[in-house]
């Protein structure tokens, strides 16, 4: 198949669209200002202070979710009917997103390279194991 110039320039055009469409995230980038050094630091605590208190959310929003009991100052009762559905797909979005980092570290080819060892006691297993693929809800 030949292409023609014309051709070839109108698969260029619109090359924005394009990059805009497979831009999945934003760097942000900046000389080592004092300011920066300080607004990263701001972000490493508060990103290990969230991941240090997420398991204790998730299941407490888990137990609110699922169970009606009664509140902690024992004078109204806890429903399930009281989550918000935005809290709840939240937490469900970030355990199917922490689930999907680990799956991915125990692929059949990641721990063949990293971890031979298991993976032969991994293929000497029967039934093998079966990692269930992430799915995110809609």
């Amino acid at each position: 198949m030949c292409f023609e110039a014309a051709d070839v320039t109108r698969q260029c055009e619109d090359h924005v669209t394009k990059q805009r469409a497979e831009t999945f995230g934003t760097t942000l980038r900046a000389p080592g200002s004092a300011e920066r050094v300080a607004a990263r630091e701001v972000i490493r605590a508060a990103s290990e202070a969230k991941a240090k208190r997420d398991p204790q959310d998730r299941h407490d929003l888990r137990v609110v979710a699922l169970y009606v009991d009664l509140d902690p100052s024992e004078t109204t009762w806890s429903r399930p009917c009281a989550v918000s559905s935005t809290d709840a797909r939240a937490h469900i979005q970030d355990a199917v997103g922490d689930y999907a980092i680990e799956r991915d570290a125990l692929r059949d080819d990641a721990i063949e390279n990293d971890f031979p060892k298991m993976a032969k006691a991994r293929a000497a297993m029967n039934p093998a194991p079966i990692l269930l693929e992430a799915r995110w809800p809609l």
